[in-house]
């Protein structure tokens, strides 16, 4: 009786295994891989060795240029490439097996005596040589409908593609070779003699599961160097965009975000989002800098880019940047908002409400001890700020809008040792949790017996006091249950209130009479620093020893 069920257990196992790795590779189909190779110099000219690194950085910083979250939408000739180079795999695979079957047939007179035995293998092979024939010819004519003059149109983009191309199901997402920009694509020997034209080229390009190459060439003079990229289309090796960009040796950076700048619409086979920016005083928009991706752009008129992240700066004299980074897609219009604000000159000053013996620092820079405080100039963003001690910190933000010329503040930062506290929390309430786990058996034990032996006294099968026996077990377990289940609660509670000490506290205006009672404090903290006996003996002895 057991085999059945095991058996069918097996079946549901393998069923699930299966599932499970269908739904793998389901979630890697829908990628557009994207790679580069080495660019190569036009002038037959000795380079230095900064010059000949030039080849594996540019490709290199277009790749992560282009490592952004956009999506394709496979054009129809696109599609019909990958169908074609897929038929064609198999077609190759299926006249390997012809080639082999027509010499095993050829091969039975020489094997064979026997006519009768000869005849018969002979109309098998003959039988599987017409299978496979019929299949080539199958092959053929599915392949006809996917050759680029069977379809005129195929490189058409419906205008609705182009502004769905991040939402629809057919959209692939781009993806790198390696999933890493420093990996260039380095073809085989064999591949590189015949040439990037030949199909053994593409083949290999193919076989590395990689959709679109880029290549390049790179000419310099002097200071100056020119670069030509090109965004090549696998299977087929179709070149789908070409770029020419000319920089300075000094600014690599810029000339690579330029090239990519180009290069991702063609990926994304769209024409972009249109950015619409709204400055704020409007007098403003022509003095302002306005940069995109670290390029800058005229804001005249609308900014088109590509359907993927970018980090936008509006910088003017006089008022403080504006930094924002968004993810500009699902829209084919975007309005942009950014009220400036003047610079405010001045400082204010920053204490501890319990001032302690540490280091300060806003921003990740050091300001000094924080016994004394800090004077801080006004930037008009946010600051963090964080106080470190020899084994605890504590960090607090300071907002733009308490940032005012004379303004006094008080940081409410108690140092501590976080992730120690945090981590005893967390062990209390697992505690917490496994008192109420194990007290549940209890509890469902004697309510289960106390309502078998409330019936059974119901049926005059037991006397009352066995009855009362189970009635005060009943309530004495639920009652643990309870008391474990509120310790629980209350723990938890006590662990996410920890958790939530990881944000930084902001800062606030001081309270009247409140710097003069920290002044006093760290008066005391420093009068007793200096009639510490250990300081004393230590400066004492620094004294003999200068002696």
């Amino acid at each position: 009786m057991k085999a059945p069920f095991f058996r069918t257990c097996a079946k549901k196992t393998l069923l699930s295994l299966l599932i499970c790795l269908n739904m793998v590779i389901l979630a890697h189909a829908g990628d557009w891989v994207l790679a580069a190779r080495e660019f190569t110099f036009t002038q037959s000219l000795p380079h230095s060795q900064s010059e000949l690194s030039l080849c594996k950085m540019i490709p290199s910083l277009i790749l992560e240029q282009l490592n952004t979250d956009t999506r394709r939408i496979p054009p129809a000739d696109e599609l019909n490439a990958r169908e074609y180079e897929e038929l064609l795999q198999k077609r190759q695979s299926l006249f390997l097996e012809l080639s082999a079957a027509v010499k095993r047939r050829d091969s039975v007179m020489v094997q064979e005596a026997n006519a009768k035995t000869i005849k018969k293998k002979i109309a098998e092979e003959e039988k599987k040589i017409a299978e496979l024939e019929k299949k080539i010819k199958e092959n053929l004519d599915e392949s006809a409908k996917y050759l680029p003059e069977s379809n005129p149109n195929a490189g058409a983009v419906s205008d609705s593609a182009e502004n769905e191309a991040e939402v629809l199901p057919g959209a692939e997402k781009l993806v790198l070779y390696k999933n890493e920009s420093s990996s260039l694509y380095v073809p085989s020997k064999e591949a590189m003699a015949e040439g990037v034209n030949s199909r053994r080229y593409e083949k290999a390009v193919i076989d590395s599961k990689i959709n679109a190459l880029v290549s390049g060439s790179i000419t310099i003079y002097g200071n100056y160097l020119s670069v030509s990229a090109e965004l090549i289309l696998y299977p087929g090796a179709k070149p789908i965009a070409t770029v020419m960009e000319v920089g300075s040796m000094d600014d690599i950076g810029r000339l690579s975000r330029s090239v990519a700048q180009k290069i991702l619409p063609v990926i994304a086979n769209t024409t972009g989002t249109s950015l619409h920016f709204e400055i704020e005083p409007a007098e403003l928009a022509s003095k302002a800098r306005v940069t995109v991706d670290g390029l800058p752009v005229k804001i005249d008129n609308p900014v088109i880019v590509p359907a993927s992240t970018h980090t936008i700066e509006i910088q003017c004299q006089g008022y403080v940047t504006q930094t924002v980074t968004y993810l500009f897609q699902d829209s084919p219009h975007f309005v942009i908002h950014v009220p400036l604000k003047e610079q405010s000159e001045g400082s204010f000053s920053v204490m501890l409400k319990e001032p302690v013996d540490g280091q300060l620092y806003f921003n990740s820079t050091a300001i000094g001890n924080a016994i004394e405080g800090a004077q801080v100039s006004i930037n008009g963003r946010n600051i963090i700020g964080q106080l470190a001690l020899p084994d605890k910190d504590t960090f607090f933000l300071i907002p733009p809008t308490l940032q005012m010329p004379q303004a006094n503040l008080v940081v409410p930062a108690v140092p501590q040792d976080l992730n120690a506290e945090i981590e005893k929390r967390r062990i209390w309430s697992y505690r917490g949790y496994t008192a109420l786990i194990l007290t549940l058996p209890f509890t469902f034990y004697s309510m289960g017996h106390y309502n078998s032996a409330a019936n059974a006294y119901m049926s005059a099968s037991i006397p009352y006091e066995e009855v009362h026996k189970w009635d005060v077990l009943r309530w004495t377990s639920l009652g643990l249950t309870v008391a474990a289940a509120g310790f629980f609660v209350y723990e938890l509670v006590r662990y996410l209130c920890t958790a939530n000490k990881a944000l930084p506290v902001k800062a606030r205006e001081a309270k009247p009479g409140e710097l003069e009672e920290i002044n006093a404090r760290v008066f005391q903290i420093k009068n007793d620093a200096s009639s510490d006996p250990v300081k004393e003996d230590s400066a004492e002895d620094g004294q003999d020893i200068k002696e």
